[in-house]
């Protein structure tokens, strides 16, 4: 039985056989063509389409032989797009957790912002020591009408002075409850697309291997302080009791949370990756 040619193979659902897919020689003739192409108007997503490359690879190729002596003055100046930068000097940073109080129980998938409120939040300015802050008032917490209103107007003015916003599971929990809250008192909540985020959550569980995808486990790993253990029985007594002792704990947790924040923030930087998204 003679073999098959590479020609003679293709891929069905019967046979399992494989083409092996063309590679491109990059040819004189070839490089002359593209030169012919761009003289005429024709663009590199147009290029593309006709070579069936990537236009990527053909603006590499074309700035590599661009620097050879033979090509030298026939190919135009090709401008290739760097890897993006995460993190702008210009940008101005903020570290954000929140505390709240929910009847839906206290996994994230339970968790019903409609029936809750916030405690309080933290929000540090990046490498700076600018922080904001709020705690919900026991008189306000008592008043359906009022409740979280204040500190949640107070929130989004906050966040609103930042070009991204960091947290842990953020995307998920923190800014999802806090949207919720300030459309239920028709308090207008940053545009999609005004503002940036980077949830390290996400990082976590996609880009390392630890027990629990938490904060606390990825702080030790970052060997950075600052995450506690504090007992949900402080948020049952400084809600339903109106303790000011529990709700100041509370509130030190969650300084305790951004701090942590930070400094895992500042060590995973190099490794996350270059798109982010949008609040």
């Amino acid at each position: 039985m003679s073999k098959k040619t590479n020609k003679e193979l293709r891929f069905n659902n019967r046979s399992l056989s494989y083409e092996k897919p063309k590679k491109t020689i990059w040819t004189d003739k070839l490089i002359q063509h593209i030169i012919d192409q761009l003289k005429k108007g024709f663009t590199y997503p147009q290029i593309e389409k006709e070579l069936d490359v990537n236009k990527n690879t053909i603006k590499t190729i074309m700035s590599r032989h661009r620097k050879k002596s033979e090509w030298a003055g026939k190919i135009p100046y090709i401008k290739i797009n760097q890897r993006p930068i995460l993190v702008e000097q210009s940008d101005r940073v903020g570290i954000l957790d929140i505390e709240f109080a929910t009847f839906g129980g206290n996994r994230f998938h339970q968790i019903n912002a409609r029936l809750g409120c916030i405690l309080c939040y933290v929000l540090k300015e990046y490498k700076t020591k600018q922080w904001y802050s709020d705690k919900i008032k026991f008189k306000d917490l008592r008043n359906p009408k009022v409740c979280d209103r204040p500190i949640t107007e107070n929130l989004i003015k906050d966040i609103s002075r930042f070009d991204i916003i960091v947290g842990f599971y953020s995307s998920g929990c923190d800014l999802p409850f806090v949207r919720t809250r300030a459309m239920m008192y028709d308090i207008p909540f940053p545009a999609y697309g005004t503002m940036r985020q980077i949830d390290l959550w996400s990082f976590t569980k996609h880009k390392l291997l630890l027990a629990h995808n938490s904060l606390r486990e990825l702080s030790l790993v970052m060997n950075q302080r600052g995450k506690d253990n504090l007992q949900m029985d402080a948020w049952y007594r400084a809600v339903m009791f109106g303790s000011k002792k529990d709700l100041d704990n509370i509130y030190n947790h969650c300084v305790g949370d951004v701090q942590a924040t930070e400094g895992d923030f500042s060590k995973c930087l190099p490794y996350l990756p270059r798109t982010m998204g949008l609040i």
